[in-house]
């Protein structure tokens, strides 16, 4: 997608379902980029650690890589994915949840400066499952992809916890406010 002006450079939300088909790859989960040296890219690492981060002007100001690694080929993942930059609390500016539980345990953990501008800006854009529209093409499946422009929301305004199996699972998100670069992907036919 094609970013026009955002409804705010320094607040967004994604969050997503997704499967893996193999490990031991680098795959992309999420990139917003105006070129090889200005972007923010979520994906998996060969090594199976998640790595996140912001590049500005070909250096790393933020950058998230999780302890935990992520090898259940059958199992369904819901990524929730804050950058929020304006946050005081500067542990709360780039932040990670898995199923619901925020990942505390990291290899690198650098958050952003205060106000430290995200790449959701005009004429960037955003790629699903592929870094820079060329390469670490993900390998498996997605459901419920949203992104949330101006507004850092928590796990629970995608998903609750079934009452009999207490299971983790999606949420109608239609009513959400989707801001100007903001989107819903079901993926029920070809034109979603």
């Amino acid at each position: 997608k094609t970013l026009s002006t955002p409804t705010n450079t320094d607040k967004w939300t994604y969050n997503t379902w997704l499967k893996r088909s193999e490990t031991g790859d680098a795959s992309a989960i999420f990139n917003m980029l105006s070129d090889a040296s200005n972007d923010n890219s979520i994906f998996f690492q060969d090594n199976d650690t998640i790595r996140m981060y912001n590049h500005t002007s070909g250096s790393v100001n933020a950058e998230l890589i999780t302890n935990r690694v992520f090898r259940d080929i059958s199992a369904w993942y819901m990524f929730t994915i804050i950058f929020d930059s304006g946050n005081s609390t500067a542990g709360n500016r780039w932040r990670l949840f898995v199923n619901g539980v925020e990942e505390t345990s990291f290899s690198s953990d650098v958050q952003p400066s205060q106000n430290t501008d995200s790449h959701n800006l005009n004429g960037n854009t955003l790629n699903i499952g592929v870094i820079n529209d060329s390469y670490d093409f993900f390998n498996g499946y997605y459901a419920q992809s949203c992104f949330i422009d101006g507004q850092a929301l928590t796990p629970d305004s995608f998903s609750e916890f079934d009452e009999d199996s207490g299971i983790l699972k999606p949420i109608d998100v239609s009513g959400l406010t989707f801001g100007t670069n903001g989107f819903l992907l079901d993926y029920e036919d070809s034109a979603n």
